[in-house]
């Protein structure tokens, strides 16, 4: 993962519960949180001050997520579905 102040300069960022590097993260935002997905793991984080806090999803990997109706919604490997409950 990745911020910048002006879209052009990026800088890692450090307090990640993903510790090995990864180029395929999905990341939304919503309700004044960011959630992201591993995309290699079956894992999640959330933060919405730029501390992030792991989540482990026992079920599935997602390469997709985005948020809608109050919830955040993400896709997975062989079209697994899941959806946030108290984000």
């Amino acid at each position: 993962m990745a911020h910048s102040s002006d879209g052009v300069n990026w800088m890692a960022v450090a307090n990640t519960p993903f510790k090995e590097q990864i180029f395929r993260a999905p990341i939304a935002f919503g309700n004044g949180k960011f959630v992201a997905a591993h995309g290699n793991r079956p894992k999640t984080a959330y933060s919405s001050d730029g501390i992030w806090t792991g989540i482990s999803n026992p079920c599935c990997i997602f390469f997709a997520i985005t948020y809608g109706n109050d919830k955040f919604v993400a896709g997975g490997l062989d079209g697994v579905m899941a959806y946030s409950t108290g984000l």
